[in-house]
């Protein structure tokens, strides 16, 4: 008896990744939209990945679990590509949590808009005990996302992409030649098929946490970037500049780090996340207690609320 293929494939590749992965999966299985299959390929994890993907594997027909030695994302992810059996491709990565509806308004939009090729999404960012750091609102229209894209920004965030299954594999999948922005590459040559999009609401949980691949390998990331940027403009004869040098998460350095906890206190006191700003107010301390910047984040934050400081963001604050 032929059994009839989902809707949409969800592609989760996990590579220790134990921390987060319950919250990840049951964001999938819970979707308001249920016909999907969630493959998910074990990367040769050393952790405890692996059991807990067969406990959700024994509870839900949807889930396919497959593992093998460690080979990389970019390898992973054309491995689940060539598995996949529906015309839909949703990616999730193992730290990240859906909104409930993400898939049904996502095929909607693929459904209604047959000149597009994949669309994301808005995502809130959280810190790694899932706290609400804030939003962050990328461009919603083609043009403007394949211009970001073209100076290195990415604007379709990887883990809120669906995407037509013939459209990818028509462009050979995900590359080897550009590690740690291999989406970045996709999205460059998936605007020379069709149209990108993003729905101009949070489709994801966001979290940035210190073990997270933007973070580990920011500095290889931008090299990797601005070569699938140069490889776009000689594609397209261009002549362009790429702009994305500043590194979006903190490096190894402890004031990298540091700059970073003021980074998210600012913007979640912005966007009226006490608790979140509270939490980093008082890491700001601990990491630097005589530092201006770090009293400023406290007291700024006890003595004014964004109402009252209209005029201020995370973006423009200067620290020390």
């Amino acid at each position: 008896m032929q059994v009839n293929s989902p809707a949409i494939s969800v592609l989760l590749p996990v590579y220790n990744a134990e921390r987060f992965l319950c919250e990840a999966v049951e964001s999938v299985l819970g979707q308001s939209y249920s016909d999907f299959e969630l493959l998910v390929l074990n990367d040769g994890s050393t952790d405890g990945s692996l059991d807990l993907l067969r406990g959700f594997e024994g509870r839900d027909s949807r889930v396919k679990v497959f593992t093998r030695e460690n080979r990389g994302l970019v390898s992973t992810l054309n491995e689940l590509l060539e598995t996949a059996r529906a015309p839909y491709i949703a990616r999730m990565d193992a730290d990240d949590i859906c909104v409930v509806d993400r898939f049904a308004k996502q095929l909607a939009f693929l459904l209604a808009n047959p000149g597009h090729v994949a669309v994301g999404g808005w995502v809130m960012q959280i810190n790694h005990i899932g706290l609400p750091i804030g939003p962050i609102r990328s461009p919603t229209s083609h043009d403007d996302i394949d211009a970001m894209h073209l100076v290195g920004h990415a604007s379709i965030w990887h883990p809120t992409a669906m995407v037509r299954k013939d459209a990818i594999l028509a462009i050979g999948g995900y590359s080897p030649e550009y590690p740690h922005a291999e989406d970045l590459d996709l999205w460059l040559r998936l605007a020379e098929r069709g149209k990108l999009a993003n729905l101009a609401e949070p489709v994801l949980f966001y979290r940035l946490h210190d073990q997270s691949v933007s973070q580990v390998n920011g500095l290889a990331q931008q090299s990797s970037a601005e070569r699938a940027c140069r490889s776009a403009w000689e594609r397209r004869g261009l002549q362009a500049h790429f702009e994305a040098t500043d590194l979006w998460r903190a490096t190894g350095s402890v004031e990298s780090r540091y700059q970073f906890i003021l980074k998210y206190g600012w913007t979640a006191w912005a966007n009226g996340y006490r608790k979140t700003w509270w939490y980093y107010a008082t890491k700001a301390l601990q990491a630097q207690p005589f530092s201006q910047s770090s009293w400023k984040l406290l007291l700024f934050g006890l003595r004014t609320s964004p109402a009252q400081h209209a005029h201020s963001s995370a973006r423009s604050e200067r620290v020390d």
